[in-house]
C-alpha cells in the first residue's frame, strides 16, 4: 500500500506489507490485489464483530473485546487517504450482517457505523500525522504517541457521540439497546472498551503487517526454541492463573501478576514483536477464561466487571510496550555505538596520517600505526612517552606557546610545521594539528595529528630555488635581448644600411653613363633605385624599432611621439597627451616604458579593431605613469593568452620595481597601465 506523499516511513511500511492499493506499474494486477485485501478486511471485520458479540459476560452488556475497530484503524493507517472511503464503505455490510441477529434497527446501526467510522478516521489520521518515525513501535516516542491517541481519542469521540444520544433519546429506546440514562457509566464502558482494544490489538496488527515473513527470517534455531518455550510457558501460566487459580476465592487478586515476567521476557528478548504477540495472547486467554466465569475482579464490585478487566489489560500493556520500545532503542543505540567505535578504530588504524591522544601534560595515551611508523617506534613504545621526547628542541618553544594559548581558551586549535627526531636519529618534518577534547566544558584530552611533509618540504625548497633562479634569469634574458637588439640595429644601420646607400649611388652613376636615347634602360634603373630606397627605409625603420636612437638622444617623450606617428593609419587615430614629464629620465626607465608602449600599441592596432587609441604619459610625486587605452573588442584577462607580450611587459616593469595592470572587458575595450616610482637621484624603488 502506498502511503501519503508526506509520510515516507508509512510508504516504507506499506512496501514491506506488499502494497495495499493498485500498482501504477501493473494497474490490472494491482487492483486485483487491492480488491482481494479489501475482501479480506471485510471478512475479518465480520468475524471479529461476531466473536466480540459472543464473548460477553452474562452480567454485562459490554463486550469483552472489540478488535474490529482496531482492525479498521490499522487498515486506514496503512492506506492512502484517497482510498479510505472504499474500506469504510466496504465494512458497512459486514457490520449490518453481524448485528442482524440482535435486531438493533437501521437508525441504531447507522449511529454505530457513523461513530465507529469517525473514531477510526480520527485515530488513523493522527497516527499518520504524529507517528512519522515508524509504525513498528520500536521507539519510545512512537509508543507514547500511540498510547496518547489510543486513550484520548476514544474518550473524546465517545463522549461526543454518547452524550447527545442519552440526553435526547427516550429512555425506552436506550433500555432496548442495553443503555441507561447514566452518561458516565455508558461513556466510561465504551471508552475503556475501545481504548483497550486499540492498545492490545492495533500494535499487533501493525507490527505483523510491517514485518510480515521477515520476523522469522534469519532467526537461529536457538532463538526459535526460545520463542516457542516462551509462548508455551506464557499460555500455560496464563491459563492456570486466569482459568483455575481463581476457582478458589481465597486467592488474592495480585496473582494476576504472575504472567508479567513472561511479558517482560518477551519485551526484552524479542522487542516490539514479542511484546505485542505476548500481550495479545494474554488478553485472548484471560478473555476466554472470563467468558467461562473465571479470572480476577469478576466478583460483585461497584464498576462493571468487563471494564475492570479491560483496565487491567491497559495497565499491563502500556508498560510492556514502553519497555519493549526502550529496550529496542537501547539495543539500536548500543549497536550504533559499537559500529561507530569499530569504524573509528578502523579509521584510527588505517589512516595514513599519524594520530595521537595525549593527556594535558603531553604524555601519549594512544598512538596509531601511522605515527609509530613515521617516528620509527612501536605503538607500545610510544604509549606513555612524552611528546617532547621525539620533538626537535628548536621547535618546542613555538609549540609550547601555542599549546598554552589553546589551554587558556585564546585559540581553539593550532597548526604548525615542526621537526621530529626518529628513533634512528634521523629528522623529519611534520605538519602538526592540535585540538582539545572537552567534557562538560573542560578540556580532558589533547588530540594531535601529524602529517609527514618531509618530501613535500624538500620539493617545495627545490621549487622555491628554481623559482628564484628563474626570477634572476628573466632580467638577464631581457637585458640580453636588448643588447642583441642593439647589436642587430647597429649592424642594420651601420653596415647593411650603408651598403645599400652605396649601391643606390652606384646605380645613379650607371644611369648617368647610359645614353639618353636608351630610355628603356633608364626606366629600369630608376625602378631599381626606387625599390632600393624603400628597402633602405625599411631597414632604417627596423633598426629604430629594434633600438631607438631617438630614445637615447631625445628621451622618452619624443620617442613615444615617433611610435604613435609610425603606427597611425588612415583607419586608426592615436592621441598622445603628456603632463609634467621630465626631459631626462633614467635610461632603464625610459627603455622599459618605451618597450611597453611599443608592445601595447602594436597589440591594440593589430587585435582590438578600434579606430581610436589614447596614450597618456604623466609624472607626479615621483611616480611616472603611462596609460594606453583602446575602444575595441576587449578580452577576458582571466584567459591566459598564448603570446608572451603581456608577460614581457609585466616582467619589464617588475625589473624596475614598477607595477603593470591591464583592465579589459569583452566588448568594452582595453586599458594598459604602467607605473614606476623614481627618487630625486633618478633611481627606481618600491612600486607605486
Amino acid at each position: 500500500m502506498n502511503a501519503p506523499a508526506t509520510n515516507s516511513d508509512l510508504a516504507t511500511l506499506a512496501a514491506a506489507a506488499g502494497g495495499w492499493q493498485a500498482s501504477e506499474k501493473d494497474p490490472g494486477r494491482g487492483w486485483t490485489r487491492f480488491l482481494a485485501r479489501t475482501i479480506l478486511v471485510v471478512l475479518l471485520y465480520y468475524l471479529l464483530v461476531v466473536l466480540s458479540l459472543k464473548l460477553r459476560l452474562s452480567t454485562s452488556t459490554l463486550a469483552l473485546l472489540w478488535p474490529s475497530n482496531a482492525l479498521l484503524v490499522a487498515t486506514l493507517a496503512l492506506s492512502s487517504r484517497r482510498h479510505w472511503w472504499i474500506f469504510l464503505a466496504a465494512v458497512i455490510p459486514a457490520h449490518v450482517v453481524a448485528l442482524s441477529a440482535s435486531h438493533p434497527g437501521p437508525l441504531w446501526e447507522m449511529y454505530q457505523i457513523t461513530a465507529n467510522s469517525v473514531l477510526a478516521i480520527t485515530c488513523a489520521a493522527l497516527l499518520q500525522h504524529f507517528a512519522v518515525q515508524e509504525l513498528h513501535f520500536e521507539t519510545l516516542k512512537t509508543v507514547l504517541i500511540f498510547i496518547a491517541i489510543a486513550i484520548v481519542v476514544p474518550g473524546v469521540i465517545g463522549f461526543a457521540a454518547i452524550y447527545p444520544v442519552i440526553k435526547f433519546m427516550p429512555s425506552a429506546v436506550l433500555y432496548a439497546h442495553g443503555w441507561s440514562k447514566d452518561v458516565n457509566a455508558i461513556w466510561l464502558g465504551r471508552w475503556i472498551t475501545n481504548s483497550a482494544s486499540f492498545i492490545v490489538f492495533l500494535p499487533t496488527m501493525l507490527v505483523c503487517v510491517a514485518y510480515g515473513r521477515s520476523m522469522f527470517r534469519g532467526s537461529s534455531w536457538k532463538r526459535v526454541v526460545e520463542g516457542l518455550l516462551l509462548g508455551v510457558s506464557l499460555a500455560t501460566v496464563s491459563y492456570q492463573v486466569y482459568g483455575h487459580v481463581y476457582a478458589n476465592t481465597d486467592v488474592p487478586p495480585t496473582v494476576f501478576l504472575i504472567p508479567l515476567p513472561f511479558l517482560l521476557w518477551a519485551a526484552v528478548r524479542f522487542g516490539p514483536i514479542g511484546a505485542c504477540l505476548s500481550i495479545t495472547a494474554l488478553v485472548c486467554i484471560s478473555s476466554w477464561c472470563a467468558y467461562l466465569g473465571a479470572g480476577p475482579f469478576l466478583r460483585s464490585i461497584s464498576i462493571d466487571r468487563v471494564t475492570v478487566l479491560q483496565m487491567l489489560w491497559i495497565m499491563i500493556s502500556v508498560p510492556v510496550l514502553c519497555l519493549a520500545a526502550a529496550t529496542r532503542e537501547r539495543k539500536v543505540a548500543v549497536a550504533a555505538s559499537l559500529d561507530s567505535e569499530e569504524r573509528f578504530r578502523h579509521l584510527f588504524n588505517a589512516v595514513p596520517i599519524g594520530i595521537a591522544l595525549e593527556d594535558l601534560d603531553g604524555k601519549l595515551l594512544f598512538a596509531n600505526p601511522a605515527l609509530a611508523s613515521m617516528l620509527g617506534y612501536t605503538q607500545e613504545e610510544l604509549t606513555n612517552m612524552h611528546c617532547t621526547q621525539f620533538a626537535d628542541a628548536e621547535d618546542e618553544e613555538e609549540d609550547w606557546k601555542s599549546f598554552q594559548k589553546m589551554l587558556s581558551g585564546a585559540i581553539r586549535s593550532y597548526q604548525l610545521e615542526k621537526r621530529y627526531r626518529r628513533k634512528d636519529g634521523a629528522r623529519i618534518w611534520g605538519r602538526l594539528n592540535v585540538t582539545l577534547l572537552n567534557s562538560v566544558g573542560k578540556p580532558i584530552r589533547v588530540l594531535a595529528t601529524v602529517e609527514d611533509i618531509t618530501e613535500k618540504r624538500a620539493a617545495l625548497q627545490e621549487l622555491t630555488l628554481a623559482h628564484s633562479e628563474l626570477q634572476q634569469l628573466t632580467p638577464r634574458l631581457i637585458s640580453a635581448q636588448e643588447e642583441e637588439k642593439r647589436r642587430i640595429a647597429r649592424e642594420l644601420h651601420d653596415d647593411l644600411g650603408q651598403r645599400l646607400s652605396v649601391l643606390v649611388m652606384k646605380l645613379s652613376v650607371v644611369e648617368q653613363s647610359i645614353p639618353v636615347a636608351r630610355a628603356r634602360e633608364h626606366a629600369e634603373i630608376r625602378k631599381l633605385m626606387g625599390e632600393l630606397d624603400e628597402l633602405v627605409t625599411d631597414v632604417h625603420n627596423m633598426s629604430h624599432h629594434l633600438h631607438s636612437s631617438v630614445l637615447e638622444r631625445l628621451g622618452l617623450r619624443t620617442a613615444l611621439r615617433q611610435v604613435c606617428r609610425q603606427l597611425t593609419t588612415p583607419d586608426i587615430t592615436i592621441n598622445l597627451s603628456e603632463s609634467d614629464v621630465p626631459h631626462t629620465l633614467p635610461e632603464h626607465v625610459s627603455l622599459c616604458f618605451y618597450r611597453v608602449a611599443q608592445e601595447a600599441l602594436a597589440n591594440a592596432v593589430k587585435h582590438s579593431g578600434t579606430s581610436r587609441i589614447d596614450v597618456s604619459l604623466g609624472y607626479s610625486r615621483h611616480v611616472l605613469s603611462m596609460r594606453i587605452r583602446d575602444f575595441g573588442i576587449g578580452f577576458d584577462p582571466m584567459i591566459r593568452a598564448s603570446g608572451l607580450g603581456l608577460v614581457t611587459m609585466h616582467e619589464r616593469l617588475k625589473m624596475i620595481g614598477g607595477v603593470f595592470r591591464i583592465n579589459s572587458i569583452p566588448g568594452g575595450g582595453t586599458e594598459v597601465e604602467a607605473e614606476a616610482r623614481i627618487d630625486d637621484a633618478g633611481r627606481t624603488f618600491e612600486a607605486a
